[in-house]
């Protein structure tokens, strides 16, 4: 009977089987390199710290946007969720504090509206909607005073009746 060779190439060696070069040699230096590389890379993406804030009620943590240097802060509650006995009822600030930062990296739940947003684009809704967003430029010390703008649909939505209303009176 035949013997078969799985490992023609192999040679053995004291550190153990050569495998065959192909291409450019990879020697140990390189090796080591390699992995001093790929050691620093890694490092150096674990080390930076999500951008924090603090708030009267305790802290989040966000998210830096390389693509326009910008820090944010997604889907952070300003008020209690209108579920429940608050449903359909003044919305009732936040009654908790908190010692570890909260997760604020992802877009909360859309409110219930008009149309039809979460067949025709598959978002997200839910009655625990009440939430802000908040961007701001990387790298802002505390207490620094920056420019506010405010962008909410509804606020839209008021203003274009407000202004049909005006037009036809």
């Amino acid at each position: 009977m035949k013997r078969i060779q799985l490992y023609d190439g192999l040679k053995p060696s004291l550190r153990g089987p050569r495998i065959p070069q192909l291409g450019a040699k990879f020697t140990e230096m390189n090796a080591f390199r390699l992995s001093v590389a790929i050691g620093s890379l890694l490092a150096a993406a674990t080390a930076t710290d999500p951008p924090t804030v603090a708030v009267k009620n305790g802290s989040y943590y966000g998210v830096h946007q390389d693509s326009y240097d910008q820090e944010l802060f997604l889907g952070m509650p300003y008020a209690q969720p209108p579920v429940g006995d608050l449903r359909f009822r003044i919305p009732q600030s936040l009654n908790s504090t908190w010692s570890e930062a909260r997760n604020a990296t992802e877009y909360s739940p859309e409110c219930y509206g008009y149309g039809s947003d979460q067949w025709v684009l598959g978002n997200v809704i839910s009655e625990d909607c009440l939430t802000t967003n908040v961007v701001r430029p990387s790298g802002v010390s505390e207490g620094a005073n920056l420019p506010v703008g405010v962008w909410e649909a509804s606020f839209k939505a008021v203003l274009e009746t407000l202004a049909t209303t005006c037009r036809t009176l």
